[in-house]
């Protein structure tokens, strides 16, 4: 009998459908101007901006109740810095890596919350 190797299973559960919800949340548009292409688009569809990290947070009462809008600006700017960058961010070119957060860096910047 031979044993079949487990196939890798995307991501899921709350957070990931979270992260994919809000990270749609903002039309390509309003990230990137008028000059962009597919594949820009599908970059800023799977990344977190700064705006859609202050929906997220106002929906889930994390501003203002927990921290202020100025201390969810700083940490966002913090987990933004570069060697605190996932490894695939920093793989990726600057445009990607100014674009917005992925699952990864959201969820240190959730750590950094908590």
């Amino acid at each position: 009998q031979v044993r079949r190797r487990p196939t890798v299973k995307p991501k899921t559960g709350p957070l990931t459908l979270v992260f994919e919800f809000y990270a749609r949340m903002q039309e390509p548009g309003a990230q990137l101007g008028k000059d962009r292409t597919m594949t820009m688009i599908k970059d800023c569809n799977e990344r977190l901006s700064f705006f859609e990290v202050v929906c997220f947070a106002r929906d889930f009462d994390i501003v203002p109740k927990l921290i202020t809008k100025s201390t969810l600006a700083y940490l966002h700017k913090v987990s933004s810095a570069l060697p605190n960058r996932s490894e695939t961010s920093q793989r990726e070119g600057q445009d990607v890596r100014d674009a917005g957060f992925d699952l990864e860096e959201f969820n240190m910047l959730l750590v950094r919350i908590a």
